[in-house]
């Protein structure tokens, strides 16, 4: 098995529990700046979609009266202060697996399809800003014609400038879009998810709670975890 040289996360429902937060806030953003209600409903239906698709929901909702470039809109939504208002927590367990990595002097990134605000702030709620090198978000790829999940562009752009092979990098994922895309990129990939039905079978390992979460981090460093 290919020694692991660097660790790669996503961010929302993986390093931090966040859909109760971010949906928050979208709904308070979107009835404060558009004057559109925002529902559960449209929510749960864009769960796992990149900041595009948050926007083009909106303008179709809005209609003429929407107005707001992506961009626009991108900025408003990862600056306000809102984030202040509503906190993320981190996943039981990550904060560990992130202090074992970095034990073990293995390079860390965070990839991710929210905004770089966004992303930000919620790592910083949980204190792992310190601990990752640096983090990709869609915005950094899209100049060079990148995608963001399930394209694979964001983990292998991760990889590129870790300089270190996709083969190499242990992705930490916990959606289908990009459990997908971390395969696409040629990377083992650990999903941790909370119900049966968002399994991956895809995916090299599978963790279901704290526990089995720990088992297969320090199992893939001592050998002992296989696919």
């Amino acid at each position: 098995m290919t020694k692991i040289e660097c660790v790669i996360y996503d961010i929302d429902g993986t390093l931090a529990l966040t859909e109760e937060r971010n949906r928050l806030v979208m709904t308070h953003f979107s009835a404060a700046h558009y004057g559109i209600d925002f529902t559960k409903e449209d929510w749960k239906s864009l769960v796992g979609s990149d900041a595009r698709g948050y926007w083009q929901r909106l303008k179709d909702k809005g209609g003429a009266r929407f107005t707001a470039s992506f961009e626009d809109y991108r900025r408003d939504f990862s600056s306000t202060p809102l984030f202040d208002k509503f906190r993320a927590a981190a996943r039981p367990g990550m904060v560990d697996v992130i202090d074992f990595h970095h034990r073990r002097g293995r390079k860390q990134a965070a990839a991710t399809n929210a905004p770089t605000g966004m992303a930000e702030r919620t790592l910083k709620d949980i204190k792992v800003h310190d601990k990752m090198g640096f983090i990709l978000c869609p915005s950094d790829i899209e100049a060079t014609g990148g995608k963001p999940k399930p394209a694979p562009d964001l983990f292998l752009e991760t990889a590129a400038r870790l300089n270190v092979r996709p083969s190499s990098c242990l992705v930490y994922e916990d959606s289908r879009t990009g459990v997908e895309a971390a395969l696409a990129a040629g990377m083992r990939v650990v999903q941790v998810f909370d119900h049966a039905k968002d399994r991956v079978d895809g995916a090299h390992y599978h963790a279901a709670n704290r526990k089995q979460l720990w088992q297969i981090t320090t199992g893939l460093s001592s050998g002992s975890c296989r696919p």
